[in-house]
């Protein structure tokens, strides 16, 4: 395990006198942390189920996570999927109703050292009405682009009703569509498609999209004022030259309009049939 030390110094002022603080920090730069996506949780007997597992670096290094990852379910190996970019899938199906506690091992690289997952639970049923499945788990975008979801719907019965689609916990500026906007379960399973998109900054304009020789016109009057007065005609050009544009005769106001903000979410897609509803995660990034 590589070790980072990081020194700071604080300083606490009582009185007359300050105190100088030295904090060494010992910082894991080989460490990382691994996290456990489900497509579909609860999923129906034989269903197929994908598990995502990212592999998160420190802050600040640079390198990115390379290797294999094992999954076991109650601790009897079900497989391994090698890490791509930091992210490791595996896809498989359960023939057995009830919990499966699921952990993710991950054999570490060159740069990074091994770790496992905090213990997830999948649930597996045959009592529900219909269950979803969303892939991918991941999705990362930049403000003001998009991203597809392939959705698919699973029922165990044949006189299921149709389902409508939603999204929940969605960051500003971030919205979903759906198409279709509801499907009929089936053992098979019945596709949809959401698609998640996200604001970016609006580009400002130039509030000064006039012709220069009109904004010119209005310096014509300083010509003939008296130089006592000069400063205070200045000023009202000032202020005219500002609400001008805002007046509607063909200038822009300049608009200050934030997109989706940096960062990750967890976002949740919903399926209902207004008796039962089901949902699934999505981490969403926003670069």
């Amino acid at each position: 395990m590589r070790i980072k030390e990081s020194l700071s110094i604080t300083n606490l002022r009582h009185g007359r006198f300050t105190y100088k603080f030295l904090t060494l920090l010992l910082l894991c730069a080989g460490c990382v942390q691994a996290q456990v996506l489900s497509s579909s949780n609860p999923a129906l007997e034989g269903q197929p189920v994908t598990f995502t597992v990212e592999i998160d670096a420190p802050i600040g290094v640079t390198a990115i996570p390379t290797g294999m990852v094992t999954f076991t379910d109650n601790d009897q190996n079900i497989g391994t999927a090698p890490v791509q970019n930091g992210v490791a899938l595996f896809t498989t199906q359960f023939s057995g109703t009830g919990d499966h506690v699921i952990v993710a091992q991950y054999s570490g690289d060159p740069n990074f050292t091994p770790s496992s997952s905090p213990p997830f639970t999948q649930h597996i049923t045959a009592a529900d009405a219909f269950t979803l499945s969303v892939s991918p788990s991941l999705i990362t975008q930049q403000a003001g682009n998009t991203s597809t979801l392939n959705l698919t719907v699973f029922g165990s019965g044949d006189n299921a009703g149709p389902v409508r689609f939603n999204c929940e916990d969605l960051p500003a500026g971030v919205t979903c569509s759906f198409q279709p906007g509801s499907v009929v379960p089936n053992p098979q399973g019945t596709a949809a498609t959401a698609t998640v998109s996200s604001s970016g900054k609006a580009t400002s304009a130039s509030l000064f999209s006039h012709s220069p020789i009109l904004y010119a016109g209005f310096l014509m009057p300083l010509v003939f004022v008296r130089r006592r007065r000069w400063l205070l005609s200045l000023c009202i050009f000032a202020l005219l030259c500002a609400l001008f544009p805002i007046a509607g005769c063909g200038g822009k106001v300049r608009v200050l309009q934030g997109g989706t903000p940096a960062g990750s979410y967890m976002i949740r897609v919903t399926a209902t049939d207004g008796t039962n509803t089901q949902q699934a995660g999505v981490k969403l990034t926003i670069s």
